[in-house]
């Protein structure tokens, strides 16, 4: 969905600026809020995937399929996150 796409490069701008500005309040704020919706958005398109795959008839195991490349991308996010947050939180 490109407004979402769209959306995150905006948040991920925003999240570098503070850095690079030291504000790590401000960056922990803005990545906090950044994966929330990222969160939101990967629950919203399995559950979309899923979904179709009933309308279809074909299987909840293809949908999921679908959507793992959003989930393993959402996982990396996150994981890279809590890296910094953990370090701006210390």
């Amino acid at each position: 969905k490109q407004p979402r796409i769209d959306a995150t490069y905006d948040e991920d701008a925003k999240i570098l600026k503070a850095i690079q500005r030291r504000r790590g309040d401000q960056a922990a704020m803005l990545l906090r809020a950044h994966m929330a919706s990222s969160q939101a958005e990967v629950r919203e398109i399995t559950l979309h995937q899923v979904h179709l795959s009933r309308l279809t008839g074909s299987g909840a195991e293809e949908a999921l399929n679908k959507s793992s490349c959003c989930m393993r991308s959402a996982k990396l996010g996150r994981s890279v996150a809590l890296n910094f947050l953990s370090i701006v939180d210390d």
